[in-house]
This record gives structure tokens, C-alpha cells and sequence, in this order.
């Protein structure tokens, strides 16, 4: 009996061969045999699974399998909003969507916490980074205070600048939180 198991290109190339010692004009059946990521393929037109075992000894059969197939299922950071599903058969290579939710503040960082289901399928979750900007505290023209700050964190004005024959009266247009 010999064992073909589909290769990545979609041909088949055998995988094993088994010998069988049966009496000569008998009818055998082929079994199909275990393979991990494989399914034996009842349909396939190549399939030859019974014959006669001929006088001089000889009957070859024949068996095909599949590759089988499973889902990659990609998150958005939350674990929980599906952004897309890509099918993959056993393995292939796995190509990552190219487009990801927009995360107001984030910069997208790559995937992460990559779960195997039980039945193949992979459930991957999107990684982000906080932004981080500086903020530059000017009066007159000259900076006299700086602070880096990510995205969302409160921002502190500094106390106010001395300057010789000026009052200070105030910081114009500082948020509460960094924006991005």
C-alpha cells in the first residue's frame, strides 16, 4: 500500500509504503494509516483502495491525504474584536494581515499571545506601544521647561518663569492629558 500525503505546492508525494504478504487471487482492502496533520481523502480520483492480489504476487494500492486545514483568527489588543480570519493549511506558512485597526495613541507593535486551539486554529492578538511625545514650555521665545509624556498621562505645567521687569500670568493652551 502506498501512502501519499499533499505537499504544499498541492502535488502529492509518497509517504510510506507498507507491504502486504496475502494469498495470491485474494481481494484486499487498504487501511488508511495515521498521519499528524493529514486526513485520508475518500474522493480523490487517484485513490485505489481494493484489489485482487495477482499470480506472480503483485497489487499495488493506493492512498491520498490532505493537508488538513485551520483558521488564524486575528484580534485587535483587546483579545476580543475580531479584525480578520485567514485560513492556512498544515504547515504554511502563516502571513500576517497588513492592515490593523487604528488604536487612537498606539503605535501597532506586531502580534502577540499566539493561543493553539484544539482544533489547529491559532487565535493571535495585536500589540501596541503608548505614544510618547515631549512637550516644550516656552516664554518669550525660550524654552524653560520640558516633560516626555505618553499618551493620555496628565500633564503638569511648571512653576512660572522669573523674568526681570515681567509678570507671569499664565500657561496658555496646555491640555489635561497628552494628546497624540
Amino acid at each position: 500500500v502506498e501512502h501519499y500525503l499533499e505537499q504544499p505546492d498541492g502535488g502529492y508525494a509518497l509517504q510510506q509504503t507498507d507491504a502486504c504478504t496475502d494469498i495470491l487471487g485474494a481481494n484486499v482492502t487498504a487501511s488508511a494509516s495515521e498521519f499528524s496533520g493529514f486526513t485520508y481523502d475518500a474522493d480523490h480520483a487517484g485513490n485505489v483502495i481494493s484489489g485482487a492480489v495477482a499470480a506472480d504476487g503483485s497489487l499495488t494500492l493506493k492512498l491520498y491525504y490532505i493537508r488538513n486545514s485551520y483558521d488564524a483568527k486575528w484580534y485587535d489588543y483587546d483579545g476580543t474584536t475580531l479584525l480578520t480570519t485567514t485560513r492556512f493549511k498544515y504547515e504554511q506558512t502563516i502571513t500576517a494581515p497588513e492592515s490593523i485597526a487604528v488604536r487612537e495613541g498606539y503605535t501597532f507593535d506586531g502580534w502577540k499571545e499566539t493561543v493553539l486551539e484544539e482544533d489547529g486554529s491559532l487565535s493571535v492578538s495585536g500589540k501596541y506601544v503608548r505614544n510618547v511625545h515631549t512637550v516644550s514650555y516656552e516664554a518669550d521665545g525660550e524654552v524653560v521647561a520640558t516633560e516626555t509624556l505618553a499618551f493620555g498621562e496628565a500633564l503638569s505645567a511648571p512653576e512660572a518663569p522669573a523674568k526681570e521687569n515681567k509678570t507671569f500670568i499664565a500657561w496658555k493652551n496646555i491640555p489635561d492629558t497628552m494628546p497624540d
